[in-house]
């Protein structure tokens, strides 16, 4: 007999956080992490993915192991001081997800699940928007156990004792009912194969029309070849982030207002997806972002010389670098997925500068600079403070030049800057200085076409006579190991010592006290990106953690 559904009236709850592409990258790293915690027992098991039952709206999917049987493997890094906010953070995880729905994954659902699920959060639907002024949550968990997960079911113990309303949608009986925090809740089991759990009883609607033949998220475009070149290391977890459907909710903003074009450029991108694994060294993030086949654009980034990290010095703290800054400024210029990664207004400051020094940055530096580019933060002899370091591969050294020359006199006619030249060796270096003759800046040539500026603290002489280079540092090395053969863009990060400048300078942002345990644990972080095809880009994000003492 086919029930009316029931008109529960859910508690109100404030807007939840849109996913934007800085939110999957929190998502993928956290969620890595965290996961570091709970690696299940047999690592060379393959991932039950549920994706196959998540409706390709989707905003995001996250496919993870759940065995918290080896929760004392959080010996295998950092030390005994960090091994309980890690476990207190992995408690706090569960209980922010599960208790909502009223349920404890120890006593609910593990006795019958198989060592997997899937979380998907749906965009607002005009089914959803009424009940919910959050977006629907749902669970997918493939079962191991048909007969116990429906005794569970039919006991009260998967809906916590509370009353439940029943309704049939395509043959499938959905029991609803409200958690014991009041919110909406609803369950139901799919093909004796499959137990969804939802916040949002219309959620399951779509489930069943995808399990029906409706289209899935695993059956999006170009979405298992993509998946399938990121595999490898026996990962535990994978990660999908709809992008086109992150961009129009974060378009919808009214406070972060999106250009048309810009808007137009994203749609283009189909999908972000990763798979995360762990080794002897820490955890391995694959990544990868794809095009629609329909794209009015292909990938063609430039590669990135191998050798650009032999001129920084072996105890850099941090490093940058491109195949090419002009692509990378043009990118950036008219691409909102990454100004909304770091929102900084290229227009703005290209007219601040135009306006300040006479000078356009376009025609003056970026035509110059169609090639390597690194940016790293160094630090100086004395060991106080750090300084800002500019390296450019120039395309045509006579205009790179004329472009310093013209800096030069902005600087010293409109700002009073002292403007003079030093030899090292056989180079030539402008410094500047403000009075009384205090150093702000430096810049000179290193080889025939590689240009370099510092900035900050004086660090012109180590760039210029390193003792050893970044590209021989042991941790460089591990971080940034990637079995991408030409790489468009690398990021390195020593972690202990950037936190410990962080902490000792009054002028960097400090981490809040909350976040240091996990930090703590962290060596180094390092990304490699490349080129994967004509449609999709590779990144390898690999997180050096603190072996045992």
């Amino acid at each position: 007999m086919i029930k009316p559904r029931p008109q529960l009236k859910p508690k109100r709850k404030s807007p939840s956080i849109l996913f934007t592409l800085g939110g999957a990258i929190i998502l993928i790293v956290g969620g890595g992490l965290a996961y570091w915690l709970l690696r299940h027992q047999s690592s060379s098991r393959a991932l039950v993915r549920g994706t196959a039952l998540v409706p390709e709206s989707a905003l995001v999917s996250l496919t993870m192991a759940t065995d918290r049987n080896t929760w004392q493997q959080l010996s295998m890094f950092g030390t005994e001081a960090t091994a309980t906010p890690w476990a207190e953070g992995i408690q706090n995880l569960g209980e922010t997800l599960l208790q909502p729905q009223g349920l404890d994954f120890e006593a609910h659902i593990q006795p019958w699940a198989e060592r997997q699920m899937t979380l998907a959060i749906l965009p607002p639907t005009l089914a959803t928007v009424e009940d919910l002024d959050t977006q629907a949550t749902i669970w997918v968990v493939p079962i191991r156990n048909y007969n116990q997960a429906l005794t569970l079911l039919n006991n009260g113990t998967l809906t916590q004792g509370q009353t439940t309303q029943t309704r049939t949608y395509e043959g499938v009986e959905i029991r609803e009912f409200q958690s014991p925090d009041g919110t909406p809740a609803a369950i139901a089991l799919l093909d004796q194969r499959w137990a969804v759990f939802t916040n949002e009883s219309a959620s399951i609607d779509q489930v069943i029309d995808t399990l029906r033949g409706q289209p899935s998220v695993a059956q999006l475009p170009r979405f298992q070849a993509a998946l399938g070149s990121i595999q490898g290391g026996s990962p535990f977890a994978e990660v999908y982030l709809n992008l086109p459907q992150a961009s129009a909710q974060v378009a919808s903003n009214p406070e972060r207002p999106v250009s048309p074009e810009a808007l137009e450029r994203l749609q283009n991108v189909q999908g972000l997806a990763a798979t995360l694994a762990l080794d002897n060294q820490g955890l391995n993030i694959r990544t990868i972002t794809w095009l629609k086949p329909n794209a009015s654009e292909t990938l063609t980034p430039k590669a990135l010389s191998q050798s650009m990290a032999k001129y920084l010095p072996q105890d850099t703290l941090m490093m940058s670098s491109v195949g090419s800054f002009q692509q990378l400024w043009q990118d950036y210029n008219r691409n909102v997925g990454t100004q909304l990664l770091l929102p900084f207004d290229p227009r703005q400051w290209r007219n601040n500068l135009l306006s300040s020094t006479g000078i356009n940055f376009d025609e003056t530096f970026v035509e110059w600079m169609d090639s390597d580019f690194v940016g790293a933060l160094v630090p100086s002899d004395a060991g106080q403070g750090a300084g800002l370091v500019l390296l450019a591969k120039a395309t045509d050294r006579q205009a790179a030049e004329q472009a310093f020359q013209e800096l030069d006199t902005a600087v010293r006619d409109r700002f009073n800057f002292q403007v003079s030249e030093s030899t090292l060796g056989d180079r030539t270096i402008t410094n500047w200085r403000v009075p009384p003759g205090l150093p702000v800046a430096s810049h000179g040539w290193l080889d025939n076409n590689i240009a370099f500026m510092t900035l900050g603290s004086p660090i012109a002489e180590r760039i210029l006579t390193p003792e050893s280079s970044l590209s021989q540092a042991s941790l460089f090395q591990t971080a940034t190991r990637s079995e991408l053969r030409t790489n468009s863009s690398t990021l390195f990060i020593d972690v202990p010592r950037t936190l410990s400048l962080m902490q000792n300078s009054p002028f960097l942002p400090q981490l809040a006290p909350s976040a240091m345990p996990y930090a703590e644990t962290i060596e180094a972080i390092g990304v490699t990106a490349a080129p994967n095809n004509a449609w999709s880009t590779r990144y390898n994000i690999r997180i050096t953690l603190k072996q045992p003492s």
